[in-house]
């Protein structure tokens, strides 16, 4: 049984590759390759961006951009610029792919992957900051990763100002980001619980670095502090009914810190 298994998973790989160019580019494709990377499953991830139809430039520009973290993930080492300019030439050459402002964008994401992925290599994020501030005229997508660049190179005022140009900043990181300004750190961290319901990770993540923060002397008052846990226990507490496990101890955090505030 194990043997025809088998033999039928490598059957089913062969019709994929054989597929190339026939699956539309959508979000399902996206979160496949997504979740078999994840899962370090990395030849299926390959043949699933093999079946994707590149007719068009952004389907090319994943295409390469998931080849090149693919290949980071698998032992590539990209050591400096010139070396993630030949793989993204290597893989533009295999795609068809000749818009500049996509090569553009590629380089900065295979040096943005590049610093942090591929152990030993000689990109630093300092490199790739670098890298992204020489672009002329960023896109919104090229901000977001300038501003993950310059938190990481501890240029928080920028990565505010970047985070905050985004059409959907991600408050979370910008909360996680912004620790060392306790006022913006609260106020990324509302709008971060507060808006699209966040994952209990995320609550309890967000939570944590509040409860390293010192208001004092700040805008931020008691009575903030003990309005937004009273807002975030009844934004969450519903989730007790669907899944009472993973919940019960972010509320029951939730509720113990307004029972120190004096708040039953």
């Amino acid at each position: 049984m194990k043997k025809l298994m088998l033999m039928t998973a490598v059957v089913m790989m062969a019709v994929a590759v054989m597929a190339a160019g026939s699956v539309v580019f959508d979000g399902v494709v996206r979160n496949q390759v997504q979740k078999l990377s994840d899962a370090k499953n990395y030849a299926e991830a390959r043949a699933v961006i093999a079946t994707v139809d590149t007719s068009d430039v952004s389907a090319k520009s994943w295409s390469i951009q998931n080849l090149m973290i693919l290949d980071l993930q698998t032992g590539t080492k990209l050591a400096n610029l010139g070396e993630v300019k030949a793989s993204v030439a290597k893989y533009a050459s295999q795609y068809g792919l000749t818009d500049a402002s996509a090569i553009q964008d590629l380089t900065l994401k295979g040096m943005y992957y590049a610093s942090p992925i591929s152990q030993n290599a000689g990109i630093t994020a300092s490199d790739a900051y670098a890298f992204y501030k020489s672009i002329v005229a960023p896109t919104l997508e090229q901000k977001m990763y300038g501003m993950y660049l310059a938190s990481r190179n501890d240029d928080i005022a920028n990565a505010v100002i970047l985070g905050e140009a985004l059409a959907n900043p991600p408050y979370f990181y910008m909360a996680k980001s912004t620790k060392g300004l306790p006022v913006k750190c609260f106020e990324y961290s509302r709008k971060a619980l507060l808006g699209k319901p966040a994952t209990a990770t995320v609550v309890v993540e967000i939570l944590n670095v509040l409860a390293e923060l010192d208001f004092s002397d700040t805008t931020v008052t008691r009575e903030m502090q003990i309005k937004f846990l009273q807002d975030v226990n009844a934004k969450y507490s519903r989730f007790l009914i669907t899944d009472k496990a993973t919940w019960e101890p972010v509320i029951a955090n939730v509720r113990t810190t307004l029972e120190g505030y004096g708040v039953k």
